[in-house]
């Protein structure tokens, strides 16, 4: 059986109100004090962070170092790394005298206001399809992933034999 009074809701009197602006400013004030604590790093962090620097620094010395200097990528088979400058003169002629090919055709858009592929129309088409003509363009290549895809930059390989280098600068050991 249900009451057949109703109580009315209780009002929040001063002291409650006072309560939850107390509640409030601890809650603040907390938050502030914690997030100006300095970070504890212990021993372990700061060990792993100095190595990780430590091991960057000497990365980007060698490679700077590659960049910058002859060294022997296949001595076996004669094949010398040039420092950069050097490897773009070398390249700058050989790619000039490239001829530039066209890249592939772009197919053209899709129509998004087309009907669904299964759906038949009952209007007759109004146009008829013209013929091909003779001098049509090449199909275009297909685009996509792969290593004959336009997707990828080309990239240049310079093998130089040591007898191209200048004396002045690398001279590699004889093989007998």
């Amino acid at each position: 059986m249900a009451p057949d009074h109703q109580t009315a809701p209780r009002r929040l009197g001063p002291l409650g109100l006072t309560a939850i602006v107390a509640g409030f400013l601890i809650f603040g004030a907390a938050t502030l004090w914690l997030r100006n604590q300095p970070a504890d790093r212990t021993d372990l962090e700061t060990d792993r962070a100095q190595q990780r620097t430590e091991r960057l620094a000497k990365l980007r010395e060698s490679d700077t170092k590659a960049l910058a200097e002859y060294n022997w990528v296949d001595r076996g088979a004669g094949v010398v790394g040039l420092p950069l400058e050097r490897a773009i003169e070398l390249a700058l002629p050989q790619l000039k005298s490239k001829p530039v090919r066209p890249g592939p055709l772009i197919p053209p858009p899709v129509a998004t206001n087309a009907p669904p592929a299964g759906a038949t129309s009952a209007a007759p088409p109004t146009a008829t399809p013209s013929p091909a003509p003779t001098n049509a363009a090449p199909a275009a290549a297909p685009v996509g992933p792969g290593p004959s895809s336009s997707l990828f930059a080309p990239r240049i390989h310079l093998q130089t034999s040591a007898s191209e280098l200048p004396s002045s600068v690398f001279r590699p050991p004889s093989i007998l």
